[in-house]
């Protein structure tokens, strides 16, 4: 591969960023029911399949999490119209209001770091995070 320590370090710091930015904001417990919410928010038809797949976890340990983000009132389950064996998962406006709070928090912590940058690096790192949007699709499309 062309670019291999490029996608290392980006790799690299994309652990580190998300480490700091999930100590900053909430506990280990909190930040598994972000990423989950996220995952069901961002997505039109989420089932526990597609939760496990985009979360990078098992189908059993997505079972798990939805049921727990189920008993929180922050995800319902309804049976999927088009396969009686699937279940839907939708946000509920109790999760919806957490994850906002919680991308509020994070944004709140990060705040001043991006505040303290030139006009230059807030311009490069708006491109950064189009391109790893761009990246990040690329990937799940690959799948």
């Amino acid at each position: 591969m062309e670019n291999e320590r490029l996608v290392t370090d980006l790799v690299a710091a994309a652990g580190r960023f998300t480490r700091a930015v999930r100590r900053g904001t909430h506990g280990d417990e909190g930040w598994s029911a972000w990423r989950a919410l996220a995952v069901i928010d961002q997505s039109e038809r989420t089932t526990v399949g597609l939760l496990g797949q985009l979360y990078g976890c098992s189908q059993p340990a997505a079972t798990k999490i939805a049921a727990r983000l189920t008993a929180d009132g922050f995800i319902t389950r309804r049976p999927d119209p088009d396969d009686a064996r699937a279940s839907l998962l939708e946000i509920t406006d109790k999760g919806r209001q957490w994850l906002v709070s919680e991308r509020t928090s994070a944004v709140q912590k990060m705040g001043s770091t991006v505040d303290d940058l030139t006009a230059e690096d807030v311009a490069a790192l708006t491109r950064s995070v189009d391109l790893l949007n761009s990246m990040a699709a690329a990937l799940v499309e690959d799948e």
